[in-house]
């Protein structure tokens, strides 16, 4: 499905390049916000994080689609919004409750924002305790990718070196070592 998906993705923005948008300006792509096809919707948000147009125009736009009826449109916002905004803390929600419902490939983003993801990590630690493997081990993996250091994170992740799941302890062991390979004025 992730594959798909991207394919889609791709599809839908080439679309958008070669002409599918006119002069391809910021007013066109975020008139494709309105598309009714979600893969313009998506392609949209990429070409608009692409473009880096005015942030000023583009962020308010992102935060209304942030309550677009399809699950990967809101994903894509929110990830666009941390990727142009991290101060902004509209998006935090949207990731908070599709990291609760398990999409596994966000957990490999937010892993890929470091330490920007700051504001996941106690979702993340909940989630170590996950019924399924798979989701307690991205929570690991993506944990040791924020590189966020702490009691809290450093004791759930050692709990995990017990867990019933190899994915889940080597996810958890590798976390560790990621965590306390950071420079010490990181370590809190």
């Amino acid at each position: 499905m992730f594959r798909r998906w991207h394919f889609r993705l791709a599809i839908g923005w080439l679309w958008l390049v070669v002409g599918g948008c006119g002069g391809n300006s910021t007013g066109d792509l975020l008139g494709q916000l309105e598309n009714p096809d979600p893969t313009m919707r998506r392609s949209a948000i990429r070409a608009l994080v692409d473009k880096r147009g005015d942030v000023a125009v583009i962020v308010p736009a992102l935060e209304r689609v942030l309550g677009d009826t399809d699950t990967s449109v809101r994903l894509s916002a929110a990830v666009a919004l941390q990727e142009i905004d991290p101060a902004n803390q509209s998006f935090r929600p949207v990731l908070v409750e599709s990291l609760e419902a398990g999409h596994a490939p966000l957990f490999l983003e937010v892993g890929r924002m470091g330490p920007d993801a700051e504001w996941a990590v106690p979702t993340l630690v909940t989630l170590l305790t996950h019924p399924q493997p798979q989701i307690r081990a991205l929570a690991a993996r993506a944990l040791g990718e924020i590189g966020v250091s702490g009691r809290i994170v450093e004791t759930a992740l050692k709990q995990r070196l017990r867990d019933d799941s190899a994915a889940v302890r080597r996810a958890a062991e590798r976390a560790l070592e990621q965590i306390q390979a950071l420079p010490a004025e990181m370590v809190r």
